[in-house]
């Protein structure tokens, strides 16, 4: 029994508890609607901020862009204008450059080969005046020995002369003698006609031989006769008018005879005479030809010579000639093969100053293009987060709002919180019971 009032007791306290928490969840409730509503109200006004902050900042933030865009797109506009300002005048300064390098290139040749020209002349003029000094001297040297030779052949002939003179004075005498026996045995012969012939006889009849011979003869027969006393006789008469024909005859006979002993002689002198003339004659022709044959080897031998000196003199000049022409040859096939080096490399320098210069105008709209998409990653960056955080505050604030709302729903009305009250205050008194209960079974 003790239990049960000890528990209605507790029930009825229970109640005035559960009565007065009632009183209290009332009041709480109340002002949980009012701060629920005056927070809902914050939330708009702090929305409709947001969104305008939000509208504003995106707007700095495009105008911002815009600005840098065009501030940067000016900088790459006055940076490409002066690359191409440089490039233009980094052409202009190769190309005069080059222009000067071959000018001097080509001043450098044409002196080249105006020295190797003059060079080739005088090297010419000297090999020529060499060759003709050296002609001179040949010339000279066989002039002497021409003059050396034909002094030799002139005292050779005058020897050959002398020789054959003293031959001649030693013959002569006795081929003139030959020739005159011999004509006036033509004479007497009558060769010569019959007055050479009666002039030859009478100049034995009259010659003092005769006369001699006769008178001895005469003489004699006279002496003989007188001394077999026939002086006066016939006989003696007839042989003295015999004995002097016959003695004319013998003497022409004898004559004749001694001269052709004369005529022999005569004949032989001459032969020595034309041996000697032969002999005198080919001594005096071999001296002749023995000189215009020096002579003439002399002169072949310069004609060898000189040939040869002029032949080396064309050669060299040949050779000069073709060192000029090959040296020319050579001086402009470097002088194309320069200016086609400055060609190249102007061409080359130009091509890798396009391709610098047009490389910098892509670096430069590369540049451009990757600071304008940055700008505008920036941007869309910037304006996503503001809308990003624009939504997520959006959405704290309508979580917040419907959290409020939640809120307000769940606050309980005034008969719900008296029922709750009183039924909290039941199962407080029940709970009393029950343990009490319990309690007395244990």
């Amino acid at each position: 029994m003790s239990f049960l009032v000890a528990g209605i007791t507790s029930a009825v306290v229970a109640l005035g508890v559960g009565a007065a928490t009632v009183y209290s969840g009332y009041e709480q409730a109340q002002g949980a609607r009012d701060a629920a509503n005056t927070q809902e109200a914050g939330l708009g006004k702090a929305n409709a901020a947001y969104d305008s902050g939000v509208a504003k900042a995106g707007a700095a933030y495009t105008d911002s862009a815009n600005t840098a865009l065009k501030s940067y797109n000016a900088g790459n506009a006055a940076a490409a204008l002066k690359y191409g300002t440089g490039y233009n005048a980094s052409l202009a300064a190769a190309k005069a450059g080059d222009a000067s390098a071959l000018s001097t290139y080509n001043a450098g040749i044409d002196k080249s080969l105006a020295a190797m020209g003059a060079g080739g002349d005088k090297a010419l003029a000297a090999y020529g005046a060499g060759t003709d000094a050296a002609i001179g001297t040949y010339d000279a040297s066989m002039a002497a020995g021409i003059d050396a030779y034909k002094a030799g052949v002139g005292q050779a002939t005058d020897q050959y002369g002398q020789a054959y003179q003293t031959v001649q004075d030693q013959l002569n005498p006795y081929a003139q003698a030959g020739g005159l026996a011999l004509k006036l045995q033509s004479d007497m012969a009558g060769t010569n006609g019959p007055e050479a012939q009666s002039a030859a006889l009478k100049s034995i009849q009259e010659s003092p031989e005769l006369a001699a011979l006769v008178s001895q003869g005469e003489d004699a027969l006279n002496q003989n006769a007188a001394a077999t006393g026939g002086l006066r006789g016939g006989n003696n008469q007839a042989a003295l008018a015999q004995f002097r024909p016959s003695m004319l005859s013998s003497l022409i006979d004898k004559q004749y005879a001694r001269l052709g002993g004369l005529t022999d002689i005569g004949y032989g002198a001459s032969g020595k005479l034309a041996d000697a003339a032969q002999q005198y004659g080919g001594d005096m022709a071999n001296a002749y030809l023995n000189q215009g044959q020096y002579i003439g080897n002399a002169n072949i031998n310069r004609g060898s010579y000189v040939g040869g000196l002029k032949a080396a003199q064309g050669q060299y000049g040949a050779d000069i000639a073709a060192k000029q022409g090959q040296y020319g040859a050579d001086a402009y096939a470097a002088q194309g093969q320069y200016g086609a080096n400055l060609a190249a490399k102007g061409g080359q320098y130009g091509a890798d100053a396009a391709a610098n210069y047009y490389a910098q105008l892509a670096a430069l709209d590369n540049a451009g293009g990757a600071y304008a998409g940055n700008i505008q990653a920036g941007l869309g960056k910037n304006t996503g987060d503001l809308y990003l955080n624009q939504g997520i505050y959006g959405a704290d604030s309508a979580n917040n709002l419907a959290a409020i709302q939640a809120g307000r729903d769940q606050i309980p009305g005034s008969g719900a919180i008296w029922a709750n009250g009183i039924a909290a205050g039941l199962g407080a008194g029940s709970g009393v019971i029950n343990t009490a209960a319990a309690a007395k079974k244990a």
